[in-house]
């Protein structure tokens, strides 16, 4: 056995010691932020088999809206939740490689109870159009979501593919 005292952790380390203090507290549940990152490409036009040309009813895309419609406006009010669609939204199909895979930093809708109409809405506000920049649109959600400490923060990746904007990476 060492004589030497354990090493504080990181996390500790700022906050120095705090007395105990007898008394009566309230305590609420801690937030949690829940941050979709939703593939907004073209072959989300696409059905779950793969085929093009098909109603929009039968798109991964409006699966995909159906699906989270089903499950996180149960939640709405207990979970901030929010999210980043990518590549940004496009209006029509003859774009160059740098338009299909434009991606902003920061996210289009940041976490907060109440929110989940509004990630619904993006799914019939735009259209999915252009490639799958997905590196990129993790790094800006993790970025936001590290903003802030003291909160349980998930990310949620929704893509039917493989990332196709980074030209450096052998696509097989």
């Amino acid at each position: 056995g060492s004589d030497a005292a354990p090493e504080a952790s990181a996390d500790a380390a700022p906050d120095g010691v705090v007395p105990c203090v007898p008394g009566r507290f309230t305590f609420e549940l801690a937030l949690t932020q829940l941050m979709f990152v939703v593939d907004r490409s073209r072959s989300m036009r696409f059905t779950l088999e793969g085929q093009e040309n098909f109603p929009r009813r039968l798109w991964r895309w409006t699966l995909l809206q159906n699906a989270l419609r089903s499950t996180i406006v149960t939640f709405d009010d207990q979970i901030a939740m929010g999210a980043k669609f990518f590549p940004e939204a496009m209006t029509s199909i003859g774009a160059t490689p740098q338009q299909a895979c434009r991606t902003e930093p920061g996210i289009g809708i940041a976490p907060a109870r109440g929110n989940a109409q509004a990630i619904l809405d993006v799914f019939d506000d735009t259209l999915p159009l252009g490639g799958t920049p997905t590196a990129q649109a993790i790094r800006s959600a993790a970025s936001f979501l590290t903003q802030t400490r003291s909160t349980s923060r998930t990310i949620i990746l929704a893509t039917d593919g493989a990332p196709n904007c980074n030209g450096d990476l052998n696509a097989d």
